[in-house]
């Protein structure tokens, strides 16, 4: 039961980073890339599967690892993510048809489908990590954070100044003065914070756009 609690708090710890930006480039690339995993991995299991049943038919009357079904798939995992298996014994006997068995497998198996899982994770962490730019770092936001406790007394929430800045009109850039006339009690931190935060996305939207332009 606390092995299950510990796991479960960490699902709801990894869940929790998906509100900092940077923190989420953890579980964004693995939650965006998971219908290619998906199809990846029902492909992995039917190659896994045959070679399961080949290995079974070749070996299985000499080999208590490949003696039955279940032994089997042990033991082709154990190939695949421990990259361990006892040369001499499986070649021991008709050893083309056992050596084509295990290079075939370690290269199919382990050498291409495990590094192509690897590279459409490293894919969309790619791009995950293009969107992030140069978003505010862990360190950052606990400053900010600290700033917001400490000036709580004269701190906009952020509800009120969207609701308000939604007032201005589309074609009208704001500017310093004209939130510090629509909240005259904002203070001059929180106008710094502000407007950093919109420079910091204005730079990256166009250097996504600009990288997105095809030459």
């Amino acid at each position: 039961l606390t092995s299950v609690y510990t796991v479960l708090l960490l699902s709801r710890f990894l869940i929790a980073t998906m509100g900092h930006p940077r923190l989420a480039i953890i579980m964004k690339p693995l939650i965006q890339g998971a219908s290619d995993m998906v199809h990846l991995l029902v492909l992995f299991m039917l190659i896994l599967t045959a070679y399961v049943l080949t290995g079974h038919i070749l070996m299985g009357r000499r080999m208590e690892e490949l003696a039955t079904f279940k032994a089997a798939f042990s033991y082709c995992l154990k190939i695949v993510f421990q990259r361990q298996y006892d040369w001499d014994r499986i070649t021991e006997e008709d050893m083309f048809a056992a050596a084509f068995w295990i290079v075939s497998l370690v290269l199919l198996l382990v050498l291409v489908m495990v590094n192509l899982m690897l590279a459409m994770i490293f894919n969309h962490y790619a791009a995950v990590r293009d969107q992030v730019g140069q978003d505010e770092t862990v360190f950052q936001f606990f400053r900010r954070l600290l700033l917001q406790l400490r000036l709580q007394s004269v701190w906009i929430s952020n509800t009120d100044l969207l609701v308000k800045l939604a007032q201005i009109p589309i074609n009208e850039n704001p500017t310093v003065a004209t939130v510090k006339r629509m909240f005259p009690e904002i203070s001059d931190a929180q106008l710094t914070v502000i407007f950093d935060h919109a420079c910091r996305r204005a730079t990256q939207k166009m250097f996504t756009d600009t990288k997105n332009v095809m030459p």
